[in-house]
């Protein structure tokens, strides 16, 4: 009950901030999303000539590795502190 009334208070603080605003309409470019995102691949299929994909992609797949190889070393030693006698369990 008092929760409610402290959500009820913020939700009409938070509806007067936004009437002391004019009103407006979302423009197009945001609404239509898929055009921009077209728009975008299409001007960056020119990019080749001064970015080397390959070679981005190496080190993309080098980053990816890696951090897959340290989250399966921690995931092991995770694992092995629960091993008794053998992971810092005392003993």
């Amino acid at each position: 009950m008092i929760t409610e009334w402290f959500a009820e208070i913020a939700m009409d603080f938070a509806i007067w901030i936004a009437s002391l605003f004019p009103e407006w309409e979302v423009p197009v470019w945001m609404e239509d999303t898929r055009g921009a995102m077209v728009t975008f691949l299409e001007s960056s299929v020119g990019l080749g000539v001064w970015v080397d994909w390959s070679a981005l992609g190496i080190c993309l797949t080098a980053v990816g590795v890696a951090y897959v190889a340290g989250l399966t070393i921690r995931l092991i030693r995770a694992i092995l502190a629960h091993v008794p006698q053998f992971g810092g369990s005392g003993a």
